[in-house]
């Protein structure tokens, strides 16, 4: 507003100056400076719209391309991270998820944006109630599929994820098994299917009842056996079975520390 005035001030100015040196001939130009006075405001009207309209968007950290998608990656770093442990099967789940259903352009910017929120608390409740109002039910539903298969990606979920995704299922209005979700709604993210159970205590070459610093040593005693860095000299063949090896062990390693709750 202050910006209105001062505009017209000057206009006014300039048409007392013009009056003292052309006399009555300065009328004519009254008409001009009025249209140009006009066309600056509807200039700064247009700035400000448009910057309302972006504001509109989720601008913290980077852009998400779209407010609708922000709550979404909050609810799926919030089951990424409900075990303590974020594995690569549950990036490879979420990124697949992403690229099917945003495009692989925008799926780049939002994995920028997972790993942001990966690292620090996440507003839950908010994403919830976000999505419960803007969301219809079926998409509400086919989300807590997709969110079921993000916790059950590396074969197993785990009852903090179990407790999380009832919390989310009665945050966001579907109830619990009612529609399928919780005993497994395959393929509701884009195509991609959970992988089937892996015996990763065969992988270790260990029972499942092996104590803890059985698996513990057992990890480790492999972990060094097949260590690419060994491998560095060796045909390209054997470095890639170490590298594959090397991964496996991982892992394994990781989803029975997330099944046995171990640190």
């Amino acid at each position: 507003m202050r910006n209105n005035n001062f505009g017209c001030l000057v206009a006014l100015l300039v048409v007392a100056l013009l009056w003292t040196m052309m006399g009555p001939a300065a009328l004519f130009l009254l008409p001009i400076l009025l249209l140009l006075s006009l066309a600056g405001f509807a200039q700064r009207v247009m700035r400000a719209s448009q910057g309302g309209a972006a504001g509109g968007r989720y601008t913290g950290g980077r852009a998400t391309g779209s407010s609708e998608a922000f709550p979404i990656l909050v609810l799926l770093a919030a089951v990424m991270k409900a075990d303590g442990r974020v594995m690569r099967s549950e990036l490879d789940f979420v990124r697949h998820f992403l690229t099917q259903t945003f495009g692989p352009e925008q799926a780049t910017e939002m994995l920028l944006e997972m790993r942001d929120l990966l690292r620090g608390p996440l507003p839950v409740q908010q994403a919830c109630i976000q999505i419960r109002i803007s969301f219809s039910y079926s998409q509400r539903q086919m989300l807590m599929g997709v969110l079921y298969d993000l916790s059950r990606a590396d074969g197993f979920t785990a009852p903090s994820e179990q407790q999380l995704l009832s919390q989310i299922a009665a945050s966001i209005g579907v109830e619990d098994g009612q529609h399928g979700w919780s005993s497994g709604s395959s393929g509701s993210a884009g195509g991609y299917r959970a992988r089937p159970s892996v015996d990763y205590y065969g992988v270790l070459g260990l029972s499942s009842d092996a104590s803890d610093d059985e698996v513990r040593r057992t990890y480790r005693k492999l972990a060094m056996q097949w260590h690419p860095d060994r491998f560095s000299t060796s045909p390209e063949d054997k470095q890639r079975e170490a590298s594959e090896k090397f991964k496996g062990i991982n892992e394994a390693y990781e989803a029975i520390c997330k099944q046995r709750g171990m640190k």
